[in-house]
């Protein structure tokens, strides 16, 4: 009957003594600390690119009857002609733009700071808690008394 009361009295003290991870053990193993998030923004460009015009003549000598003709299709104009025994051509390509888009990516990175927490204990709860820790107190000596293990009064 003794050492059953021992184990019993050991288990209980061990369950008053021992508890989950506080959270001041947390915090000192597991610390916050401020971190940096990043956003990436993606933008699309249009890059306007302007292709200069050109053109080319070209005349060759040939035995054949006075003739024009002109022909336009878009950006191109194309003229043949014939004049005096002479033949001539001339193509006339007009200025172009063309757009070319283009990504440009602005990344802005700002600090997350951890809020600390304020820790605030009513004075009640205090009070309540140093009562609770007498009666503890005086529950275990009982116990120790009714084991025999001390001897008081």
């Amino acid at each position: 009957m003794e050492t059953k009361m021992k184990i019993i009295l050991l288990n209980l003290i061990s369950l008053l003594t021992t508890n989950c991870a506080s959270l001041k053990n947390c915090q000192r193993l597991f610390p916050q600390v401020a971190s940096y998030d990043s956003v990436y923004i993606q933008r699309l460009d249009t890059v306007k690119i302007v292709l200069p015009g050109d053109s080319v003549k070209i005349q060759v000598a040939v035995p054949c009857n006075n003739f024009e003709l002109i022909t336009e299709n878009g950006k191109l104009t194309s003229a043949l002609k014939v004049v005096n025994g002479i033949l001539s051509q001339r193509i006339n390509i007009k200025p172009d733009t063309i757009y070319r888009y283009t990504t440009n990516t602005v990344t802005k990175i700002k600090e997350i700071k951890v809020p600390q927490k304020v820790k605030f204990v009513p004075k009640f709860i205090k009070v309540m808690a140093w009562i609770g820790g007498g009666f503890i107190l005086l529950f275990v000596l009982w116990l120790l008394r009714k084991l025999k293990i001390i001897k008081i009064l």
